[in-house]
């Protein structure tokens, strides 16, 4: 299955050629970067938290590996909760 974080801003189908869907996997990795980014620029020095910040930006959507939230992505309607 391909895990998609967030839909087309247009509405366009994940599958339809041109979508701007982006997959979650690619989605977790650019925020993980991110916060490591930001992580090393508020304290050079402190490794652990850089880590810890790394780890933080890929674990921030876990919930969207749920089939639930995937097909509310697919169809744009329903809700998702406690693990539903």
């Amino acid at each position: 299955m391909n895990y998609v974080a967030h839909s087309d801003r247009l509405g366009r189908s994940c599958d339809e050629p041109g979508s701007e869907c982006q997959p979650l996997g690619e989605h977790l990795a650019n925020v993980a970067a991110l916060a490591e980014s930001l992580a090393r620029l508020a304290a050079p020095c402190n490794v652990l938290l850089h880590r810890l910040a790394h780890a933080s930006g890929m674990l921030h959507d876990y919930g969207k590996y749920t089939d639930c939230f995937q097909r509310m992505i697919a169809t744009g309607k329903g809700r998702c909760s406690n693990g539903r």
